[in-house]
């Protein structure tokens, strides 16, 4: 490695014999069911087993017979026959184990006796009693991480009760790697981190020194860890047994892998290529089988059949989510719950006193790219409807949904469906014409609404006047009392005539770039309480307004526009692509600096000379003004996922548009746009955009011709290139997506109908 980047192998060989190593897998089995007959001649008169370690203190309640084992567990009775028959846990590392508890007390209807004192189970020390009590509870429950078979997995939901928890795929990574390089074993030998090392182990060594080319190279060993197991592999890249050649290019991927898309990063230099040869050395170690030398012991995440088998799980919960994850136990398979099971019983690794070092490989892993893992996780959420209910201040809504007629556009009613998801019912209220609604109309039409949400359609014109909501106005009440005072009707004509402060309203700001002193004196004439915008200068529309006003971004339908094969995979693609860059839509004198129009006109032709294939949506797909032709959804998606690069610019007032979110959503394409200065990279700051790392952005032409060429015809950059759109991808998935911004628009809402402020700014 370079000066900057330390040894990754860093710890002395031992001079001493390496340790006998534990026994192997196949003599479990045998170990468990000599337990197993020991305890069932120690506790043939009772119908409860106590497993205990030796501690001097012994809880009250515990009795009988105390094995040495992984668990201070006491007294399990077992009242009655299984709940569950043949349940298979798939053990993830580092999701849970806590959830073993959970598994083995529905299958087994197990509860403990002393319920003050309950820790936590290790599923191994469980064994004794399944095999006494519950035998046909389960196919399989182990404390190892074995991944799910081919024939177990077409088994799932036809036979089998599969069940397993995940976890957001950073932080299993981090707790993985602060206990001991979990399931990474070449890295772990290599380090002397495996417990086979014993007091041997080179653990106080490694924390003291790894660097942040630790935390990259292991997170890109064990980045598709859930998947793999879903399809059959081990956890961790490149396990098994390897041949030398094997493991070579295995390990060299991985370390592509990491490094990749990095400057002067790990892997360049002449010691790198030692490192790598260390890491080789372990992962080749000839164990009980010979290598063989067809098997591919890395191949591309296979994100869909993952995503198939899952869908047949009986049930898949959430670790970040413990407490809504017991409850759907519970409530899915009849488990009378206890306070116990809502805790966490095993911590992690990672001390509480976090030191620069451990916030470092925080900051790392919360920047690396999980594409396909994370995808799991963001299915797991939606089935379990974690964003539905997680608080119970949260409740279901009705909302009205506020438009006026206007021209198609793909974002104006992308919110409404994220928001039926989360379980409110949301009902569109079209006015009949631009002029809005009729007298009196609102009035009846949104009786046992909780709050009004003025959508993005209601400005979909540039210019004013803009339509206005007569029951919402600040004016209303006033006029209506004035007219009405001297009858004596006030009370209850007003109250049928004006909704300020009966039913709230909240309104979704569109084109801040356009007449926006008329739309900023439209929300102080009405009784507006809470409002979102796209634009990062929401927080000075605030200030104008007197109104609380939120940011949230342009999203992206993903089952629209993800693909990913390519990202996922890491691997350097030359073919498969139709185009190198491509663009369409309108180009207007008031976007920043021009860029679309100087690149059209001037850039454009310099890359078709050089002989790049372009694409810019037929005759009239890219237009000078306002309005230009309009390319298809379906083959405006299909172009865009065959090109290697797409443009895109920040429009009028610096404006992040849809196309940023669509571009980084595909997983096959680079995003390239114009750099900003100033007060105006909020605008990339908000959103998490990072040059370099989820764009490749430009400040002149010639920098714009350099970057497309670069990223489209030289080799070098093709790595580069696939690990940018991985960490795009990732990105976009965890904040760009419409379910994540409705997400954030239901948090302010549901602040908003409590009578609050919202919680999101």
């Amino acid at each position: 490695l370079t000066p900057r980047h330390p040894p990754l192998v860093g710890v002395a060989a031992p001079v001493h014999p390496p340790p006998t190593p534990p026994p192997p897998p196949h003599m479990r089995p045998l170990l468990d069911l000599l337990l197993a007959s020991l305890l069932a001649s120690a506790s043939a008169t009772t119908s409860s087993i106590a497993l205990r370690t030796t501690d001097t203190r012994q809880p009250d309640g515990c009795t009988g017979p105390r094995p040495r084992w992984g668990t201070s567990l006491c007294w399990y009775n077992v009242e009655r026959s299984p709940l569950l028959t043949n349940v298979t846990w798939l053990h993830v590392p580092k999701c849970g184990s806590s959830f073993a508890r959970l598994v083995f007390r529905g299958a087994c209807g197990a509860v403990p006796a002393n319920k003050t004192h309950v820790d936590f189970v290790e599923a191994s020390a469980m064994h004794p009693i399944i095999q006494l009590h519950c035998k046909s509870a389960f196919h399989r429950f182990q404390s190892w991480h074995a991944a799910l078979s081919p024939s177990e997995a077409s088994r799932c939901g036809r036979g089998l009760v599969c069940v397993t928890t995940l976890r957001t795929t950073w932080k299993r990574v981090e707790s993985g790697f602060h206990h001991n390089l979990h399931d990474c074993q070449w890295m772990q030998d290599a380090h002397r981190l495996n417990q086979d090392y014993g007091p041997k182990s080179g653990r106080p060594s490694f924390y003291s020194f790894y660097t942040e080319d630790h935390v990259r190279l292991y997170a890109s060993c064990v980045s598709t860890c859930m998947t793999r197991m879903l399809t059959g592999l081990p956890c961790g890249r490149c396990s098994g047994t390897l041949s030398r050649a094997q493991a070579a290019r295995c390990v060299e991927r991985v370390w592509s892998d990491a490094f990749s898309g990095i400057e002067a990063s790990a892997g360049e230099g002449g010691s790198a290529a030692l490192n790598i040869s260390d890491y080789v050395r372990f992962a080749s170690r000839t164990r009980s089988k010979r290598a063989d030398p067809l098997h591919d012991p890395d191949p591309p995440p296979d994100t869909r059949r993952a995503m198939r088998t899952l869908s047949r799980f009986a049930f898949v919960g959430l670790l970040d989510n413990w407490s809504w994850t017991v409850h759907q136990f519970g409530r899915r398979f009849g488990v009378p719950l206890l306070p116990s099971d809502y805790k966490v019983l095993r911590a992690g690794s990672k001390s509480r006193s976090s030191s620069p070092r451990q916030k470092m490989a925080e900051q790392t892993l919360r920047a690396f790219s999980f594409a396909a893992d994370d995808a799991l996780v963001s299915a797991t959420s939606d089935s379990l409807g974690v964003h539905r209910r997680l608080q119970s201040q949260q409740t279901q809504m009705r909302i009205a949904w506020l438009e006026i007629p206007h021209y198609s556009e793909g974002y104006y009613d992308a919110l409404q469906q994220p928001l039926s998801r989360l379980g409110h019912r949301v009902d569109e209220l079209r006015a009949p014409t631009q002029r809005g609604f009729g007298p009196g109309v609102l009035a009846t039409k949104l009786r046992g609404m909780d709050l009004a949400v003025v959508g993005f359609g209601w400005f979909p014109q540039e210019g004013g006047p803009f339509t206005r909501l007569h029951e919402f106005q600040r004016s209303c009440a006033a006029s209506h009392r004035v007219r009405l005072e001297a009858a004596g009707e006030f009370e209850s004509t007003t109250r049928r005539a004006c909704l300020c402060g009966t039913v709230p309203l909240v309104v979704i700001l569109n084109k801040e770039y356009a007449s926006l002193a008329d739309k900023m004196a439209w929300v102080r004439e009405h009784c507006v309480a809470a409002a979102f915008s796209v634009h990062h200068d929401a927080p000075t529309f605030a200030q104008m307004t007197g109104v609380d006003f939120h940011h949230i971004p342009f999203g992206v339908d993903f089952s629209r526009f993800a693909r990913g094969q390519r990202a996922e995979a890491g691997r350097a693609v030359s073919d498969g692509y139709a185009y190198d860059l491509g663009f369409t839509g309108v180009i207007r004198p008031d976007q920043t600096a021009n860029w679309r129009y100087r690149i059209w006109r001037s850039a454009w032709p310099i890359l078709a000379e050089r002989g790049l294939r372009l694409y810019s949506g037929g005759e009239g797909g890219v237009g000078l003004g306002r309005r230009h032709k309009s390319v298809g959804p379906k083959e405006y998606v299909a172009k865009m996922q065959a090109s290697k690069v797409w443009l895109a610019t920040t429009g009028p007032a610096d404006l992040v548009g849809t196309r940023y979110s669509e571009i980084m959503a595909t997983g096959t394409t680079l995003c390239v746009c114009n750099r900003l200065h100033g007060n105006a990279t909020a605008a990339y700051a908000r959103l998490g955009l990072v040059e370099g790392r989820h764009v490749v952005m430009f400040d002149s032409l010639e920098e714009f011709v350099e970057v497309v060429t670069n990223y489209t015809r030289r080799p070098e950059y093709e790595r580069r290139r696939l690990a940018i759109i991985r960490r795009a991808q990732a990105l976009a998935r965890r904040r760009l997506s419409w379910r994540q911004v409705a997400a954030s628009v239901d948090a302010v809402l549901q602040g908003v109908a409590r009578g609050g402020r919202g919680a999101l700014r």
